[in-house]
């Protein structure tokens, strides 16, 4: 399950979405029963073989407001037999009707893998991509665009427009199909300055780091510490630039510990070593009943700081599925659980 689907179903939940998105929007599309039909046969007509949905984003116009339309990103193979899938970018409406698949630059040269697509204050778009080199190596790039939910001038058709790229310095990753679990980047509202992260394969390391884009001088690369995780788990992370430009992150995870579910939180100023803290708890005692089955957990956070845990289950006289959100407060060093809205799901 994507973040992208967490964040718009959180945003249901909380009566915070923009627009009449549909929150069922598609990871895997093996299936057309999680997405529109429309949209599972368009992306047919070209992939013979698997294709996946992997991110989206809402797009915004020049002025930074809502513009009624979702980027995807992903790839396909357009044979069964293909050794490479093919990276594209859909464009679709708020009712999910295909607008363009981009599969090429504005150049004209295929799309590099793409890791995470973000929505700057003006509605261009930037993100982070990664390619292998005949050496072996996986080598990641901060990238920007342009707005692609608008036509350029000068075009006829929604393009992809690489108006820059940044190699990321002293992260690569040697012969791993999967290199990444996980990518953050956020841009500061008031700079060229970019927070990213990027976890590696086995999602227990996080490697961030602070990209500044100076004009007229060098640019700045800064390696912020290590954050690393005694497991991998259900994380999110919240990224916070101040006035100044320097950034706070908080990062959560919930994975088990015995009959209870760990939390822990950590937190960095700047480049300053993070601080983890561990809290211990039975995070929902209705976990696991005989009138309900909770087959999965994620944690959402938002942009005030605000922490939920979705949860997934069953009610076993029902037989009924349903989303349940649950608000979590962090109070002195403390955990306490807020059962907020329950949304019944097919």
């Amino acid at each position: 399950m994507t973040n992208d689907y967490k964040e718009n179903l959180l945003n249901y939940l909380t009566g915070n979405l923009e627009t009449t998105i549909k929150t069922d929007s598609p990871y895997y599309l093996e299936s057309t029963d999680s997405i529109n039909e429309n949209l599972y046969e368009y992306l047919s007509n070209r992939y013979e073989g698997i294709f996946e949905l992997q991110g989206s984003v809402q797009c915004k116009d020049g002025k930074g407001n809502y513009n009624g339309k979702i980027l995807y990103w992903g790839y396909g193979y357009i044979n069964y037999d293909d050794e490479e899938p093919e990276t594209f970018l859909l464009l679709v409406d708020n009712n999910f009707n295909p607008l363009s698949l981009m599969t090429t630059y504005s150049s004209g040269y295929p799309l590099f893998k793409i890791a995470k697509i973000e929505v700057a204050e003006d509605g261009t778009m930037y993100g982070i991509d990664y390619m292998w080199e005949d050496s072996g190596q996986c080598k990641f790039r901060i990238v920007l665009f342009n707005n692609m939910s608008e036509i350029p001038k000068g075009y006829s058709t929604y393009t992809c427009i690489l108006r820059n790229s940044y190699y990321i310095p002293g992260y690569t990753v040697e012969d791993d199909l999967n290199p990444i679990q996980e990518v953050f980047i956020k841009k500061s509202p008031q700079s060229a300055t970019y927070y990213y992260s990027i976890a590696e394969s086995t999602g227990i390391n996080y490697f961030p780091g602070i990209f500044k884009i100076n004009v007229g001088a060098s640019n700045e690369w800064t390696k912020y510490p290590d954050i690393l995780f005694e497991s991998s788990g259900q994380k999110e992370v919240f990224i916070f630039f101040d006035s100044n430009d320097s950034v706070n992150t908080k990062y959560y995870i919930i994975e088990d510990s015995g009959n209870d579910k760990k939390l822990t939180v950590v937190d960095t100023v700047g480049e300053n070593d993070p601080t983890y803290t561990t809290l211990l708890s039975e995070i929902w005692p209705y976990y696991s009943s005989n009138e309900m089955n909770w087959y999965y957990n994620y944690i959402k956070a938002k942009e005030n700081g605000d922490l939920y845990i979705i949860l997934y289950g069953k009610d076993e006289v029902s037989s009924n599925y349903y989303e349940q959100l649950v608000k979590v407060y962090l109070y002195n060093g403390e955990m306490n659980l807020l059962l907020a809205d329950r949304k019944s799901v097919v």
